[in-house]
């Protein structure tokens, strides 16, 4: 079986990075199993013939004219969909625009995924979401979440940031307003508990960062870090040695940034209405209304408070360990052929 891993153009220009994390670790669990080639679609370079299963990361539209030739080849198609579960409304203007001849965004992404064997949804959410907003049948499309690694790291890079060792609450990824970090700064801002906010603005926006620095300011607990790499020891160290990590996005497509807060073994306080809760790995975790900024500074001290518990990272690595989850991409993939 060869399977060719097709990315979309800017797939590895976001440093947030969650699609191309999650692209690499499938090419790199697939190449150690016999039995199966694994490449990089490239269209220079490519044997087209040769490839038994094209497998798209997240619907877009440039995978069009592609999807058109693997289809005349006769060739099987699997796309993960990562889709954002929000915009669903004009979705449903776009079925009716989709009437008339004009190939339209909207067209193209259907036909991409009425072209695919299966469709892989993140979380029961996601396929619910899909087979509403772009009429797909439900049996086409299956679950698989995204995996998560072990984590074994014991490092102190952080406090060398952070000014010295202490107690501090983690905030990971894009800062914009959807990850809503300017609630979390009303939260926490006073309470005299360290927050560490990891992450940067999306291609030169900083008009949202400048508000959360604005609001933050006058108090010496918060420190904002930038980005910094996802192999980077500093990040490591900041999960590693964080009491909380705080997860409050208003709209996510799974949330991997979770998972790596409860196998870093940090006390997670989080939304209380995300997709990923589909798994109920985060039941016992401190949950919260990211619209009630009282709401979030209780769950969020209450956690920072408690000492730390292994039993929600002991349910994570079981529902979303990467040898679980690469074995069902495997079976979905023997199942086509």
């Amino acid at each position: 079986m060869k399977v060719a891993i097709v990315g979309y153009n800017t797939c590895c220009l976001n440093y947030s990075g969650g699609v191309q994390v999650r692209v690499k670790k499938i090419y790199e669990l697939l190449s150690k199993h016999n039995g199966i080639e694994v490449e990089y679609f490239r269209p220079m370079e490519t044997d087209f013939d040769s490839i038994d299963i094209f497998h798209f990361f997240k619907l877009e539209p440039e995978y069009f004219n592609l999807a058109v030739r693997v289809k005349k080849r006769r060739k099987k198609i699997v796309i993960s969909s990562i889709v954002p579960l929000c915009g669903g409304l004009k979705l449903d203007l776009f079925k009716v625009i989709n009437k008339f001849p004009i190939l339209t965004n909207y067209k193209m992404q259907q036909f991409v995924l009425n072209a695919a064997d299966k469709v892989i949804a993140e979380t029961y959410q996601e396929a619910t979401f899909i087979t509403k907003h772009y009429s797909i049948d439900a049996d086409r499309i299956v679950v698989i979440p995204n995996g998560i690694d072990d984590f074994n790291y014991e490092g102190r890079e952080i406090y060398e940031h952070i000014g010295g060792e202490k107690e501090y609450v983690l905030q990971v990824g894009l800062v914009h307003e959807n990850k809503n970090q300017a609630n979390t700064i009303k939260a926490i801002k006073g309470t005299g508990i360290d927050l560490v906010i990891i992450g940067g603005e999306n291609n030169g926006d900083v008009e949202y960062i400048n508000y959360c620095k604005e609001i933050a300011k006058g108090d010496e607990h918060i420190h904002f870090l930038g980005w910094i790499d996802n192999s980077s020891a500093i990040l490591k160290s900041a999960y590693a040695n964080a009491k909380v990590l705080v997860f409050p996005s208003y709209n996510e497509t799974f949330g991997l940034v979770a998972l790596e807060g409860a196998m870093a073994g940090c006390n997670v306080a989080m939304t209380n209405s995300l997709p990923i809760h589909d798994f109920h790995a985060f039941d016992d975790c401190w949950l919260f209304d990211p619209n009630n900024i009282p709401d979030m500074r209780e769950k969020i001290i209450s956690a920072f408070n408690s000492p730390k518990t292994e039993c929600v990272k002991k349910r994570v690595k079981e529902i979303f360990s990467w040898d679980k989850i690469i074995d069902e991409h495997i079976h979905l993939y023997s199942s086509l052929l």
